[in-house]
């Protein structure tokens, strides 16, 4: 009988404690997610010039990032976008951890025509380190310098002056490299077939700019031609800002450029 009494009173806490937990209203569940961490590093910033009216038809923008030290300078990555008038929004879009604390960093701009020619540009490279490049920066752009020159210079002593504009180079079919050099009347398109193959010399080269932003250079009447175009490009261990396909001699080469000011 005894017995019997404890079961039923063992029930009967057992309902009271089902039925108080039925009536209560359960806590709400938080749950906490972290952050998605970005993959990209972003440099952004506008360009400025005095007179946004002096842009011709086909002006464009190009900014360049490059990481400075004792080996010398490497380019990180640029952009060439249209320009129309001022300011001009740009933004440079970096791997993660790309830009390291304590690490030397410098940005050239420039607004060029259609045919390269240089409008308006930044007067020197500009220093930027990690910190600075987290905030968007204003770039004040100024017409070129124009050198005057007391003597004229020799036209071999010239040639030998010319800048490289663009190196492109690449191991498909072969390793190879290309370089343009000058621009405008002087433009020259020096190629390296292979390591043993003479340097091959073209002059009146040709510059065409497509809609899609790609440069397309073309020499001895079109049957050679240097065809470079925007998007990330891997060579080994070294990236680069632009694609590279040259025609030449019957045969396609394929690889990597960068672009130099």
């Amino acid at each position: 009988m005894r017995t019997g009494q404890l079961a039923a009173g063992r029930w009967a806490i057992l309902v009271a404690v089902l039925s108080l937990a039925a009536c209560s209203t359960p806590a709400p569940r938080v749950v906490v997610r972290p952050a998605a961490e970005s993959r990209d590093q972003i440099v952004t910033g506008s360009l400025l010039w005095p007179d946004a009216r002096s842009l011709p038809p086909g002006a464009h923008a190009e900014v360049t990032l490059l990481a400075t030290g004792p080996a010398g300078q490497r380019l990180l990555t640029q952009s060439d976008a249209p320009a129309k008038q001022a300011p001009h929004v740009f933004g440079l879009w970096l791997r993660a951890g790309t830009l390291q604390p304590g690490q030397q960093y410098q940005l050239l701009a420039r607004i060029v025509d259609a045919a390269g020619h240089v409008l308006w540009t930044l007067p020197a490279p500009l220093p930027l380190s990690a910190a600075d490049a987290a905030s968007p920066l204003a770039l004040s752009l100024q017409r070129p310098a124009i050198p005057v020159a007391s003597v004229k210079t020799p036209p071999s002593a010239a040639a030998n002056d010319m800048t490289e504009m663009f190196v492109a180079q690449g191991v498909r079919p072969s390793r190879w490299r290309a370089a343009i050099l000058g621009h405008g009347a002087q433009r020259q398109l020096r190629a390296n077939l292979d390591d043993k193959a003479v340097e091959r010399q073209y002059r009146d080269v040709a510059r065409k700019r497509l809609a899609n932003g790609a440069l397309i250079f073309t020499a001895n009447h079109g049957w050679v031609s240097l065809i470079l175009t925007p998007g990330a490009c891997t060579l080994g261990a070294n990236h680069y800002s632009w694609r590279a396909m040259m025609e030449i001699t019957g045969a396609t080469f394929h690889g990597c450029a960068r672009g130099m000011f």
